[in-house]
């Protein structure tokens, strides 16, 4: 009798103590630390992500001010965090730094984000539909109690329980 294998062999990784990995509280752990940094730059982290992507794993860095993101702060931020974690070594596995603006049109993830944008245009997409749609658009009235509010224009507000919101984002064109 002959024995078939099919596929990869299982990956077993050994991580340091204190150590991450394949772990969903990368983004909050390494944000812990990069914030201050970022702050003393005058710089915001708008938003992180790490994901294994094609390439591997991309630990992506969203920064903003108040004036504009230019492609130095950007190169002066990547300088900066990559010599953090290259020192405190907080990821066990390889992957790759991106840092960038969260573009023009920014989804809105925190609530600073909703407060800041109140009155922009947004699309907000829903998981479940709500009178028979999963998108909608129209200018940003509110985030509050558990709830996001926005005006499709004519007085028409519609409101959307947060839970169902996939993602809302600013818009500049229609």
């Amino acid at each position: 009798m002959q024995t078939l294998r099919v596929g990869a062999p299982p990956t077993l990784m050994f991580l340091k103590p204190g150590v991450i990995g394949l772990d969903k509280d990368i983004p909050f752990i390494v944000s812990s630390r990069v914030t201050p940094i970022l702050e003393a730059m005058g710089i915001e982290l708008y938003d992180i992500e790490y994901r294994r992507e094609r390439s591997g794993f991309v630990l992506r860095l969203f920064i903003d001010k108040t004036d504009g993101v230019g492609l130095d702060d950007c190169e002066n931020v990547s300088r900066e965090v990559a010599g953090m974690l290259d020192d405190d070594d907080p990821i066990d596995v390889s992957y790759s730094l991106e840092v960038s603006s969260p573009g023009i049109e920014r989804k809105l993830i925190k609530d600073l984000h909703y407060l800041r944008y109140t009155g922009e245009k947004v699309e907000v997409k829903l998981h479940k539909p709500v009178d028979g749609k999963k998108k909608y658009g129209g200018r940003l009235v509110c985030r509050e109690n558990g709830c996001v509010k926005i005006d499709c224009g004519e007085g028409n507000i519609m409101e959307f329980d947060v839970s169902n919101v996939s993602s809302c984002k600013l818009i500049h064109f229609n």
